[in-house]
């Protein structure tokens, strides 16, 4: 019995395309789960296929005209998604999940401060270049127990003076969760003597580094 010698194109691997899809919500305190889908046009040999999930944090400070940052690495989470052993042609769907710390903080982008999470899947393929992917995974807010706080703020502490203008803001909750709606209501004063043209609200975020 005699074997046909290899073509090129069998000599040549495939490294398998990578889709991911992020399942549920991702908090601080929460397991994180992901659907991966690897797809391949033939069988591979494959080393393993693992997933590591990045937690980092970078803060710039500025002194006058000098600015420095500083990044730091705070979480690193592997998982093993698929042993060593062989691809076979098609599509592959495996879910990975990791188990997010409950002081993890959540991703932020503001001046000075930036915390980001990225999952990095790798196919470890042997005698052949790795197929790899990088993925910004966000993290939420964490979800606490919210408590009804009400509040009232005015443009003048001394009420209303004359024909000036004057407002009062009354909020149902001063404070908020990812998700939920600010409600309140506005009331205008000395309507008979000022013209009111344009009425804007402004939800700002701070935060201190």
């Amino acid at each position: 019995m005699t074997t046909a010698p290899k073509t090129k194109r069998q000599w040549i691997k495939h490294r398998p395309k990578i889709q991911l899809r992020l399942l549920g919500e991702r908090r601080p305190g929460s397991t994180f789960t992901a659907e991966l889908r690897l797809r391949a046009k033939r069988a591979v040999p494959v080393d393993g296929v693992t997933a590591e999930l990045r937690g980092q944090q970078q803060i710039r400070l500025r002194s006058g005209n000098a600015a420095s940052t500083h990044q730091v690495a705070f979480l690193r989470l592997e998982a093993q998604v698929l042993p060593k052993g062989s691809l076979t042609a098609g599509e592959h769907v495996y879910t990975v999940s990791f188990q997010l710390p409950s002081d993890a903080p959540p991703s932020i982008t503001a001046t000075g401060l930036r915390v980001s999470y990225t999952l990095r899947v790798h196919v470890h393929i042997p005698w052949w270049p790795d197929r790899k992917a990088e993925y910004d995974i966000p993290v939420e807010f964490p979800l606490g127990e919210l408590q009804q706080r009400p509040a009232v703020f005015v443009s003048n502490e001394g009420g209303p003076e004359g024909r000036r203008p004057y407002a009062e803001l009354s909020l149902a909750s001063t404070q908020l969760a990812t998700g939920t709606a600010l409600r309140g209501a506005v009331a205008l004063y000395n309507v008979e003597h000022v013209r009111y043209h344009v009425l804007a609200l402004e939800l700002r975020r701070r935060h201190q580094v």
